[in-house]
């Protein structure tokens, strides 16, 4: 048998556009959508959501956007948290890219992984 089991944190990383500035995009067609503009030529460094209470709404290092999912807390709490982040929009139009980092670990095989996954979302 083969086990694989998860371990400590999921982490989760976004870059984000600006939200502001040169757009790329006819005002008819931002209008039409009823969303902001994001430019992605720029990344954004500004905390957005409700920064003040969660960090996760505010840069860190290589101003990215960073938060965790702690596997060792109870399926409620990782509900709620996740929640959370979806309902104060943690992932919106300014969202550049989304990478998950989950630790793994293979007892039998003596093997520690660590697995990044990102998407990219591109505008071509």
């Amino acid at each position: 048998l083969v086990f694989n089991k998860a371990l400590g944190a999921i982490q989760l990383e976004q870059t984000r556009s600006v939200a502001e500035g040169l757009c790329p995009v006819s005002s008819s067609l931002r209008k039409f959508y009823g969303r902001k503009c994001s430019n992605p030529s720029f990344q954004s460094t500004k905390p957005f959501g409700p920064y003040s209470s969660d960090r996760a709404f505010q840069p860190g290092q290589h101003n990215s956007f960073v938060t965790w999912l702690d596997l060792r807390s109870s399926k409620v709490a990782l509900q709620r948290r996740v929640r959370n982040l979806r309902e104060n929009a943690w992932i919106d139009s300014a969202t550049q890219s989304l990478s998950m980092e989950i630790p793994f670990l293979n007892a039998e095989q003596r093997l520690y992984i660590v697995m990044r996954v990102t998407l990219t979302a591109s505008l071509s």
